[in-house]
């Protein structure tokens, strides 16, 4: 048992696990993740992708090796505190009051001053007691200040911001998922698609497409696009939000990003009533459509479109028994017939990457103590300052004596400055 608990409270062991997993990050970069086994085999070789699957490569962040080299490494962090802490706990709560004077006189940084005169003793201490300084007990001729005892807590906190940023990549893997879905204007789902495959992923509700729009740079590629989406609960509409790239609809911990888009062969034509009423249909290229409450019949004839993008088309319409007409529209124009006001455009779906991670919170968490725990422990250093009188026979003598853990030409400097004021005092 001891030569187990040697082992994880071992430094190289802890370097060697951040050095191993260092460079499998890098393999898990290099190599991509989440394919099919027939692009591993096609891009690498089929004995090679065989390998790949043994060690679950193509899943290597999830895989039970790498997993297995976090839960060392959790281990390690835990055994390091627990074997460490205590002493250190000890030097935290040590009373600094109870240090010996004879130790006191030892210590790097001192300073003293003979024959204090008696009147210029409560200057001093008034002067220190604006400085933080504090008398020793009982011991009225002993200050003494101890600054920043908690900072020698800064490496544990960043061991403890470790294993808690471990704890959300865990609930995240466990309770989360990754998946897409590509959704019609017009449509609605429940259920979205994991990237590593499996079954569908149902939402606990329901996100409907209402409307998609694409702006085109001038060479024709896409400049910009988003989707209006809306969320239903037991069939009543929840929230409404346009969803842009770096813009996505957040839903009880359920994030919907705008990834891409796939333009179809049919069309939405819109029209407006001067009543204000509005409607809409879906219609498929060069097929009659019926709207029987208006009795009007209409279809796209034509279309021009240059790469993916909708140009110009003519739209045929016949109302009752009336001559059927032909307007000629821009893509999204709008044009006048008879009390309507007709819109058409091209008809899109929105692809939609979905991703659910409730480890998020505790990442976050983690990441903000890890940043903590290292200004503590790089930063702030723990400092303990002294002062004592000693009687004599012409008066008092004074020393001024400080001790710090880590940063001591800073500590030198900031004790030559007290050094300095404490000489100003005495001079008044």
């Amino acid at each position: 048992m001891r030569n187990i608990w040697h082992f994880f409270t071992s430094v190289r062991l802890a370097i060697s696990l951040l050095a191993i997993l260092a460079v499998t990050s890098i393999i898990g970069t290099i190599i991509p993740q989440h394919e099919a086994a027939a692009f591993y085999a096609e891009r690498y070789s089929s004995s090679l992708a065989a390998f790949f699957q043994i060690l679950d490569i193509p899943n290597m962040y999830g895989s039970w090796w790498f997993t297995g080299l976090l839960a060392i490494l959790a281990l390690n962090l835990i055994a390091c505190s627990l074997d460490r802490l205590p002493n250190v706990w000890k030097l935290i709560t040590a009373s600094a009051a109870a240090t010996p004077i004879e130790r006191i006189k030892k210590m790097p940084e001192r300073a003293s001053w003979p024959d204090v005169k008696e009147t210029a003793i409560p200057l001093v201490e008034t002067f220190l007691a604006k400085r933080g300084f504090q008398r020793a007990g009982e011991n009225k001729s002993l200050f003494v200040a101890d600054k920043g005892a908690w900072s020698r807590l800064g490496a544990y906190i960043v061991h403890l911001s470790i294993l808690i940023i471990f704890a959300g990549a865990l609930v995240g893997q466990r309770y989360g998922f990754k998946a897409s879905v590509m959704l019609p204007e017009g449509s609605s789902t429940d259920v979205v698609f994991s990237t590593r495959g499996g079954s569908p992923q149902n939402l606990g509700f329901t996100v409907r497409c209402d409307f998609f729009a694409v702006a085109y740079y001038d060479n024709d590629m896409p400049k910009d696009y988003l989707s209006r989406l809306t969320v239903f609960e037991g069939g009543q509409p929840v929230l409404s939000r346009d969803v842009q790239v770096n813009q996505p609809l957040r839903y009880k911990g359920i994030v919907f990003y705008q990834s891409s888009f796939r333009p179809y062969e049919d069309f939405v034509v819109e029209f407006a009533k001067n009543n204000g009423g509005r409607h809409g249909f879906i219609i498929p290229f060069q097929e009659q459509t019926e709207w029987p409450e208006e009795k009007v019949s209409f279809g796209v004839l034509s279309a021009e479109a240059r790469g993916q993008r909708l140009e110009r088309l003519k739209l045929w319409l016949k109302k009752d028994g009336n001559d059927p007409v032909e307007l000629q529209l821009a893509a999204g124009e709008e044009a006048a017939y008879d009390q309507y006001k007709v819109r058409v455009r091209q008809l899109y779906a929105t692809g939609l990457q979905v991703a659910k991670d409730p480890g998020v919170p505790l990442v976050y968490a983690g990441c903000g103590l890890l940043i903590f725990g290292l200004y503590a422990a790089f930063f702030l250093s723990h400092r303990r300052l002294f002062v004592f009188f000693e009687k004599t026979a012409t008066g008092h003598d004074m020393c001024l004596a400080g001790t710090t853990n880590k940063n001591k030409l800073g500590f030198a400097r900031d004790f030559a400055a007290l050094k300095d004021q404490i000489e100003k005092t005495l001079a008044t």
